[in-house]
């Protein structure tokens, strides 16, 4: 089992605050020859009385060193194989990175980073620290 970000639970409270339930945590992704991937959290949240919702995999990033080429670098790498594991399983859910407010400008400090995530079509859940809030959702 992968070790939790130190951001775990307040992702999770600032969801829940929106109206999402847990059902996975981790949310565990089983991929053909064997290898399998852990997802930060599995939420969902139903539309009124009916059956059928909303899906989403969420993973956490802090986003916090001094130079954020490293953790831009991993997080796009995990961002498209978890992708790719989730298209693997036909899977309704879909992948957002959640990530601090200034861990999100940080990224739009770099031209680079900006291209990546509109050619990589990354998802983002942008919150708020100290009030644990969803400051955005980046689709």
């Amino acid at each position: 089992m992968p070790k939790r970000d130190k951001l775990h639970e307040i992702v999770k409270t600032a969801l829940q605050k929106e109206g999402w339930n847990i059902t996975y945590d981790p949310l565990f992704v089983p991929t053909e020859g064997g290898i399998n991937f852990f997802i930060d959290l599995g939420m969902e949240r139903f539309i009124g009385a009916e059956k059928s919702g909303d899906f989403i995999a969420v993973e956490i990033k802090s986003f916090d060193e001094v130079t954020p080429f490293y953790s831009f670098y991993e997080l796009l790498g995990q961002y498209l194989i978890y992708q790719m594991a989730l298209e693997e399983q036909s899977s309704a859910w879909s992948l957002f990175v959640a990530i601090t407010q200034s861990g999100f400008e940080k990224l739009q400090d770099a031209p680079i980073f900006q291209r990546a995530i509109v050619k990589f079509k990354l998802k983002f859940i942008i919150f708020e620290l100290r009030n644990q809030t969803i400051v955005e959702w980046k689709k």
